[in-house]
């Protein structure tokens, strides 16, 4: 398993927990490392999800999604994008 360095921006997918499968935005990264964690449905933008990324698969980048957080959106508007994200689209 290939492990990569996470950056806010990047589209993952869970591998542990009750959460197996969910994709996720990473929109902060604390000190220990940990991510913290959005899809717009239970972790809203203003509820993120803190997990450790050894338990987290790299899907993709999208910094434009960052961008947009900024602007008035909608967590259903967030939660299509990140869950329509292809990464061969790159």
């Amino acid at each position: 398993m290939e492990i990569v360095k996470l950056q806010i921006g990047d589209i993952v997918e869970s591998t542990q927990g009750r959460d197996l499968g969910c994709r996720y935005l990473v929109v902060g990264i604390d000190k220990k490392g940990y991510c913290s964690l959005i899809n717009g449905k239970l972790r809203t933008i203003d509820k993120p999800k803190l997990k450790n990324p050894i338990h987290l698969t790299y899907i993709g980048s999208y910094p434009e999604i960052i961008k947009r957080l900024d602007l008035p959106i909608t967590n259903h508007e967030l939660n299509k994008l990140i869950e329509n994200f292809d990464a061969n689209k790159e």
